[in-house]
């Protein structure tokens, strides 16, 4: 119990000296921000204008820091979770290092293509929610209607998903787990240490988005 108390202490420390950073983001992600005229960001916009490359960085940045302070309200109601706010803290994670990986490389291709991956993979899994709830039709009860309503929803999708293939240079699928791998020395220039703590972090959080609960049995299974 004692060093329960003391990780909580330590873990609302951290985030109260963060809360005024946490509050800027909240305040800053009212309004949406269009990259400066000729910046090499907006030229990266140019690569696929039906969804901005800054904007699908921008909503990372927006999705890490609301679930940063979800997990500091909890901390500040004394509320301590064994599995959901490391949850949190795994989405966290994740829209950081996106955001981190498509801006980082100095090579305009490289980053304009890094952004058109994430978008790709937005398509793919919208695609995807619209075909299970065709096939779902019956026992959802939708109307011809609204199965109709889906196959145009799934048409629309399916042609901005190519699109956004054809501008890009290459097949590469998104995965978490390299961009969070690349992300890390940019984070960490230097730091191997971190580097590895945060590809090693994201592994065990991933555990308890997934609910698969080996993450708590870490200190339960041990050799004798």
């Amino acid at each position: 119990m004692e060093d329960e108390l003391k990780a909580f202490q330590a873990n609302l420390e951290t985030f109260d000296e963060a809360s005024t950073d946490l509050d800027r983001w909240r305040l800053r992600a009212q309004k949406v921000e269009r990259p400066q005229p000729d910046s090499e960001l907006a030229v990266d916009d140019a690569a696929f204008p039906h969804q901005p490359i800054s904007e699908t960085v921008r909503i990372s940045l927006i999705s890490a820091g609301e679930h940063l302070r979800l997990i500091c309200d909890g901390l500040k109601c004394k509320n301590i979770y064994a599995m959901s706010q490391y949850s949190a803290a795994r989405a966290a994670i994740v829209g950081a290092t996106q955001a981190v990986w498509v801006l980082a490389p100095e090579d305009p291709a490289t980053r304009r293509e890094r952004g058109l991956i994430v978008i790709t993979e937005t398509y793919v899994q919208l695609r995807k929610y619209h075909e299970l709830t065709l096939r779902q039709a019956r026992q959802l009860q939708l109307s011809p209607e609204d199965q109709e309503r889906s196959r145009e929803q799934i048409k629309w999708v399916k042609s901005r998903e190519e699109a956004v293939r054809a501008a890009r240079s290459s097949n590469t699928d998104l995965q978490v787990a390299t961009f969070i791998e690349s992300a890390a020395p940019v984070i960490f220039p230097g730091d191997e240490f971190r580097q590895a703590g945060l590809r090693q972090s994201w592994n065990v959080l991933s555990c308890d988005a997934h609910v698969l609960t080996w993450s708590l049995a870490l200190s339960l299974c041990q050799p004798d």
